[in-house]
C-alpha cells in the first residue's frame, strides 16, 4: 500500500463523515412519520432557542446597552457636579456593567443552563428511541426494533445516571483536550479536531445505547472509525465556534435532535475497509468474491497493525483519568464505612472487546 492510498482512503472517509451530517432532508420522514419527534424537538426549539438563547440575545442586545446608557447618564449627572473624580466615575460605571453581567448570568443564565441541561437529556432520548423505531420500520427487511418502553421513574435515574457518567467522561476529556490547546501552533488545530470526536460521541451514544453497546465498545468503535467521526463531527464544531460561548451552547442544543437523527441513519466507514478496496481495485490485492479462492484472498489483506492509523487512542487519557477518579472516590467510601459494611472493589480495567472486532 502506498501513501497516497493511505491519505485517499482517510480523506474519503472523512468527506462521508460530512456528507452524513449535512443530510437533513433524510431526517424529514422521522419528523412526518413520528409525533413524539415532533414534539419533543418543537420543545427543545422553544427552550433552548426562544427561552435560552432568546434571553441571552436580549440581554446582549437590548439589556446590556441600557444598563450602559442609564449608567452613563448617572454617572454623567454627577460628573457635572465633581468635575475631579471622572476617571473614578468612570470605573465606577465599568464595574456596574460588570457587576450586572455577572450577576444576571449567575442567577439566571447558569441555573436556566441546568434546567435545559435536564430536560432536553429526557426529550433527546425520546427523539433517538422514536426515530430509532421509525428507521427500522423504513429498513429493508431486518423489520423494525420494539418500540420503547415510556419514560418511568426507573428509566429516568437510568437515564440520569448514563448522563452524569458521560458528563464525568466528558469533563475528563474536555481536561485533557484544554492542557493540548496551549501545545504552541497545534494547540488549537487539535482542540478542534477532539471536539470533532467529542460531538460525534454525543451524536451517537443515543444510537449505540439502543444497540446494547458498552460504553468501552463505542470508544474503540469511534476510534477504529476516527476519520469519518473527523469528518461528521466537523459542521456541529464550526457552528459552535462561530458564536460566543453561551449561545454556541444553545444553538448546539437546539440542532442535536438533527445531529441525533442523521447519527441513526448514518453508516460510519473505516479507513482500513476503504484501503482494502482500493488495494483491490489497483489489483495489489486479489478480489475476495469466490468462495473458493476466500482463503488466498484473505491471506493478502493488509494485518490490522498494518494498516496505518486503524485505531487512534481518543479517548485513551480520559478513561484513565475517569478509572483514577473512581478508585479515589472508592478507597473515601471504604475509610469511612463501617467495618461490617462489605466492600466491592472496582474491578481492575480490562478491555471487553472482542479481538476479532470488524471495521
Amino acid at each position: 500500500m502506498s501513501f497516497f492510498q493511505t491519505l485517499h482512503a482517510m480523506s474519503w472517509c472523512m468527506f462521508v463523515g460530512i456528507r452524513d451530517s449535512l443530510r437533513l432532508p433524510g431526517t424529514l420522514v422521522f419528523f412526518l412519520s413520528s409525533a413524539t419527534v415532533r414534539v419533543r424537538t418543537a420543545q427543545c426549539l422553544v427552550l433552548n432557542g426562544v427561552i435560552f438563547l432568546g434571553s441571552l440575545l436580549l440581554t446582549e442586545w437590548a439589556l446590556a446597552p441600557l444598563v450602559g446608557v442609564i449608567t452613563r447618564m448617572m454617572m454623567g449627572a454627577t460628573m457635572d457636579q465633581h468635575r475631579d473624580n471622572e476617571e473614578d466615575q468612570e470605573k465606577a460605571a465599568e464595574w456596574i456593567n460588570i457587576l450586572f453581567l455577572y450577576g444576571y448570568q449567575l442567577l439566571w443564565v447558569y441555573p436556566l443552563y441546568a434546567i435545559s441541561f435536564l430536560l432536553s437529556a429526557i426529550w433527546y432520548q425520546d427523539i433517538a428511541d422514536h426515530s430509532f423505531v421509525t428507521h427500522g420500520s423504513t429498513s429493508d427487511g431486518k423489520g423494525a426494533p420494539a418500540a420503547p418502553a415510556g419514560l418511568t421513574f426507573q428509566r429516568w435515574v437510568a437515564t440520569m445516571s448514563d448522563e452524569l457518567y458521560r458528563l464525568l467522561l466528558v469533563t475528563a476529556f474536555m481536561a485533557w483536550i484544554t492542557l493540548l490547546s496551549f501545545i504552541p501552533i497545534v494547540g488549537n488545530p487539535l482542540l478542534i479536531v477532539n471536539l470533532c470526536w467529542l460531538y460525534s460521541l454525543y451524536s451517537f451514544e443515543y444510537k449505540w445505547s439502543l444497540l446494547g453497546w458498552s460504553l468501552e465498545y463505542r470508544l474503540k468503535y469511534l476510534e477504529r472509525h476516527w476519520c469519518y467521526f473527523l469528518g461528521f463531527g466537523l459542521p456541529a464544531v464550526i457552528l459552535s465556534l462561530v458564536f460566543p460561548r453561551f449561545i454556541s451552547l444553545g444553538i448546539f442544543a437546539l440542532a442535536f435532535p438533527i445531529f441525533i437523527i442523521l447519527a441513526i441513519i448514518a453508516h460510519p466507514v473505516s479507513h482500513a475497509t476503504k484501503l482494502r478496496k482500493l488495494l483491490q481495485e489497483s489489483g495489489s490485492m486479489p478480489p475476495s468474491s469466490s468462495s473458493a479462492d476466500s482463503s488466498e484472498s484473505a491471506s493478502s489483506l493488509p494485518s490490522s497493525s498494518s494498516v496505518p492509523l486503524r485505531q487512534l487512542p481518543i479517548f485513551r487519557v480520559a478513561t484513565w483519568m475517569n478509572w483514577w477518579l473512581l478508585r479515589q472516590l472508592q478507597k473515601r467510601a471504604t475509610v469511612t464505612a463501617r467495618p461490617s459494611t462489605k466492600q466491592h472493589a472496582i474491578p481492575p480495567r480490562k478491555s471487553s472487546m472482542r479481538p476479532d472486532d470488524q471495521d
